[in-house]
């Protein structure tokens, strides 16, 4: 719009025939932004010129600098046949952005006379008024493709930070690439050490050729390939002429151009953003440039995201660790020493109904005994409390029943539907309904307790409520501390909601798949 409106005045002070503002572009022919004629209408939808057939316009690419031509005659035409224009003389200067030619204005006489004198020193006059427009256009453009970069990117750093999981984040990358570089799909791949790639995220109406979780052979010569092979970015302006598996996939839904960009972690090559379009002209030369730098942002996030995954990894290795010693203590003292120490106790027993009554030995006897089997109830417990063998045999939910019937609080329970589950994944659900019970025993005065466990959507719920006192605060310090760590090494999450006279309410959410 700003470029037509120039257009009429540069028209109004110079006597010309018509007039059109130029675009040199990276293929044979100069787009043309703005246009007006005087008499012929025709010119004014004039679309593209042929290079070629244009000698003004081809001696101010080769020379950058104002020229003049008489008398010439050529073929205007774009998509539809066009008049022939006889042009008695025309006059064209570069406009520079930037220290570089973007294009050209050229104005033309079919009057039967030349341009007058100084035609060239009055349209560089208006030609530093085009590339201030163009270059504030260019500045403005530049800033919000970089706010937009930004936005996106906050939005996944958002993801990462919350502890999102990786699919929800993978897709947004996606999501947000698309809408960034508008196209119609972009996705997202991860390469494997067997010369495959596993689409982790899929956006746009292209996106459905290839669902997420797909594994396709990197061998060929789509962007993904290329990508791949170089570490590079990469663009294929015309799908008809790449193969492979992932191109054939990709050409079927109707792609006929992509760029890709390499995603880099650590030093390593990770995997790829591509983009991709179904549209006839070739996607904008600037999108390699503008992928790269979102490609660079991502890995950020994306290092971030591993080292957070690494690390929960890592707890969850260390808790199963510790889960497996105190099971396999749990055990040897059930297998062991108890198991020898109710041999002890019968024999002792039987020894002491052998004696005579009366004696004072056989006293001594049944009170050696009740020690022992106090002993035993003793170590019965602890050994509850190290595994309890209940729940490797029966599942979570009769270890629950077993719980809420050796405490000392009344309590409810109530269960849904809860199949067996992974043992950390038990174990973990286990000590926090038996955390939350000792911690109502111990500070919950007469409360009564509701315990309620459920399977739902892939996620274990676990709540353990009551109606006791309220007010506590994990941030002091207590077990419950120790059993957020556990929960989150297992990619769950723990909530304390406690208002002081309102009771307590503990809410454990483990995602996790039937064993």
């Amino acid at each position: 719009m700003v470029l037509e409106t120039v257009a009429r005045h540069v028209s109004s002070a110079i006597p010309a025939n018509f007039l059109e503002i130029l675009q040199f572009t990276s293929g044979a022919h100069p787009e043309v932004v703005a246009a007006w004629g005087e008499a012929d209408d025709t010119l004014i939808d004039l679309n593209r010129w042929a290079l070629a057939d244009d000698e003004l316009a081809q001696v101010i690419v080769e020379t950058a600098a104002p020229t003049r031509v008489e008398s010439v005659v050529f073929d205007a035409s774009s998509q539809v046949t066009r008049h022939r224009f006889a042009i008695a003389s025309s006059v064209g200067v570069p406009i520079a952005v930037d220290d570089a030619v973007w294009g050209a204005i050229l104005v033309h006489s079919t009057s039967g006379q030349a341009l007058p004198a100084g035609t060239e020193s009055r349209l560089v006059a208006f030609t530093d008024l085009i590339s201030s427009v163009i270059s504030n256009s260019r500045a403005r453009a530049a800033f919000e493709e970089l706010a937009a970069e930004q936005t996106a990117l906050f939005r996944v750093a958002e993801l990462v930070a919350r502890g999102t999981p990786p699919d929800h984040i993978f897709a947004t990358i996606a999501e947000e690439l698309g809408r960034l570089i508008d196209v119609e799909g972009a996705k997202m791949a991860r390469f494997e050490p067997d010369d495959m790639a596993t689409f982790v995220a899929s956006w746009g109406v292209l996106g459905g050729n290839i669902p997420v979780g797909a594994r396709l052979s990197t061998r060929g010569t789509s962007v993904t390939c290329q990508v791949r092979e170089t570490g590079s970015p990469a663009r294929v302006d015309d799908y008809t002429r790449v193969d492979g598996e992932i191109a054939e996939v990709q050409r079927g839904a109707g792609m006929s151009s992509a760029v890709g960009a390499p995603i880099t972690v650590d030093g390593v090559l990770w995997g790829a953003l591509i983009v991709g379009s179904g549209r006839p002209q070739p996607l904008p030369a600037d999108t390699g440039e503008r992928m790269v730098r979102f490609a660079d942002l991502i890995a950020i996030a994306l290092a971030n995201l591993q080292s957070r995954l690494e690390l929960i990894e890592s707890r969850a290795r260390i808790v199963k660790t510790a889960d497996e010693v105190r099971h396999r203590f749990e055990r040897d003292l059930h297998d062991g020493i108890q198991q020898r120490l109710i041999t002890a106790a019968v024999n002792l027993s039987s020894v002491g109904t052998s004696l005579p009554s009366g004696l004072a030995q056989r006293d001594d006897i049944v009170g050696v005994t009740e020690q022992l089997n106090d002993v035993l109830e003793q170590l019965r417990e602890l050994s509850r409390g190290l595994h309890p063998a209940i729940l490797s045999d029966g599942g979570l939910p009769p270890a629950l029943r077993s719980l809420a019937r050796h405490t000392g609080t009344p309590t409810e329970v109530d269960l849904g539907f809860v199949p067996r589950l992974p043992s950390a994944i038990e174990v973990a659900a286990y000590y926090v309904v038996s955390e939350a019970l000792a911690n109502t025993s111990k500070h919950g005065g007469d409360a009564k307790v509701r315990v309620g466990a459920d399977y739902r959507d892939g996620i274990l719920i676990v709540d353990v409520t009551d109606d006791g006192i309220g007010g506590a605060d994990p941030s002091r310090g207590s077990g419950l501390t120790g059993l957020r760590d556990r929960v989150d090494a297992l990619g769950g999450s723990l909530t304390v909601h406690s208002i002081d006279g309102s009771g307590t309410t503990i809410s454990a959410r483990f995602p996790c798949v039937v064993t």
